[in-house]
């Protein structure tokens, strides 16, 4: 909100193009089709037109004939059905009882037909939903605004083909979140009145019986994650993350490891082994197969359910929050192969408030841990060499213990560069390790250059 949609290159985050007006309600995220055209939804705070632009250049294509109404939700996502050249949106106002699926043509924006309670006595409910082959399934409201199902919806003939309740079901069911795993559709139901507690309902969906249901006390508080591979499914709380293997016995159904964080636990997220989710004051990544917290990245604000996590080739994306709303990216670290070091700083050039740190990665492509070894850092300002971690002029060195793989040691802490620095550049940092007795380099050593301004 406050903005206009705006485009950046994902390797370097330099502005590409902007679009469209200041967003002046809530600003929920795009969705781009294959051939990249972005479907953004842009309004004053509860009505919004649909707008298809061009990824490339920020030109619009259409807009949609329609005025949305989407009650107080930054969370809508338009759904694509490419398949039939159709993009499908909820609009879910804040009245309740309201809701309609909307079908248009992606070329034109054109409605093709719609659903709602007055053609087809049923209202639909939620911020997006979810499609497998000919199928949709979303959030309805039958007889009660409050009792909230899943309504398996035909998209051949807009019929609504079945209804799968809660079996748990009372007068206040509210849907969380749907998430497509498989032959399987995994639901989250949440409490009303601002209840802790809800429930994961495993539907088969075939015929939408119960596989299993796994009951929590605590708030669930985003989307189930779900990794094929593994056929595991990540259920987020407060302050918990559940790992869930898919192929289990209702009635003994035990979690493969929880993380218990320090709050709400948001937008998980799985690439390579690795699962990624914003909580607190940080975004963390975790070991899939242990649950161990592998490394934590700091978002300076704390994060909440709108804030997210993408990972897209070779790199892992999250938002941040509060006053800043900043974006970050960061790189998968290379496959550690070479026994060395590596310096990293957020930039080679600060100014007044930049981000500013010093790090390094140390590579042990060994089956066993390093025990005892010195590690040199230098900082030169034009040839004179101070050494870390006292920066003095006196030879002093780390002892660290490099264990397989990728290990980090910090030298600056993170901070903020400060108000009249004045102006520098051309400064390197040195890193290296060496031998214990301190007479030969250990592996490949770094440098790295910057300056201020």
């Amino acid at each position: 909100a406050g903005n206009p949609l705006q485009s950046y290159d994902v390797s370097t985050g330099d502005l590409k193009w902007t679009y469209g007006g200041t967003q002046t309600g809530w600003a929920p995220q795009p969705t781009v089709t294959s051939n990249g055209t972005v479907l953004y939804l842009q309004g004053i705070t509860t009505s919004y037109l649909l707008h298809a632009v061009n990824g490339l250049t920020g030109t619009k294509i259409w807009e949609s004939p329609l005025q949305f109404e989407l009650g107080w939700s930054d969370a809508n996502i338009v759904c694509l059905d490419e398949e039939r050249n159709q993009v499908l949106m909820l609009e879910f106002p804040f009245a309740p009882d309201s809701g309609k699926l909307y079908v248009m043509d992606i070329d034109s924006g054109a409605v093709k037909w719609y659903l709602s309670k007055a053609l087809n006595g049923f209202s639909m409910t939620g911020n997006y939903l979810v499609r497998k082959d000919d199928t949709v399934y979303a959030g309805i409201v039958q007889e009660s605004w409050s009792r909230e199902r899943i309504g398996v919806i035909n998209l051949t003939t807009h019929a609504l083909d079945a209804v799968w309740p809660n079996p748990a079901e009372t007068y206040d069911t509210y849907i969380n979140s749907i998430t497509l795993c498989g032959d399987a559709l995994a639901v989250t139901f949440r409490k009303g009145n601002g209840e802790p507690g809800g429930d994961l309902v495993i539907y088969d969906t075939a015929d939408g019986s119960v596989r299993w249901t796994y009951t929590v006390t605590q708030f669930i508080t985003g989307d189930v994650a779900y990794n094929a591979a593994l056929d595991r499914l990540y259920l987020p709380t407060e302050p918990r993350l559940i790992a869930l293997d898919l192929d289990q016995t209702a009635g003994d159904v035990q979690p493969a490891w929880i993380h218990t964080g320090y709050g709400a636990i948001y937008s998980p997220s799985i690439a390579g082994g690795i699962v990624y989710f914003l909580s607190d004051t940080n975004a963390y990544a975790l070991n899939e197969t242990t649950g161990t917290v592998l490394r934590s990245f700091p978002l300076g604000e704390p994060a909440y359910e709108g804030t997210q996590v993408a990972v897209c080739d070779g790199s892992v994306y999250f938002s941040g929050n509060g006053g800043t709303c900043d974006l970050y990216a960061y790189g998968f670290p290379p496959e550690c192969s070479r026994l060395g070091v590596t310096i990293t700083m957020p930039a080679h050039h600060f100014t007044w408030t930049d981000s500013c740190s010093c790090t390094v990665d140390i590579c042990n492509p060994g089956s066993t841990a390093l025990t005892h070894i010195p590690l040199f850092v230098l900082l030169d300002v034009y040839g004179t060499f101070y050494f870390a971690p006292g920066f003095t002029e006196t030879p002093t060195w780390y002892t660290v213990n490099p264990v397989p793989g990728w290990s980090e040691h910090i030298v600056l802490p993170e901070f903020e560069w400060p108000y009249g620095t004045s102006t520098a550049e051309g400064l390197m940092w040195y890193a290296a390790m060496t031998n214990q007795e301190i007479t030969s380099l250990l592996g490949d050593m770094s440098t790295w250059q910057f300056g201020w301004s």
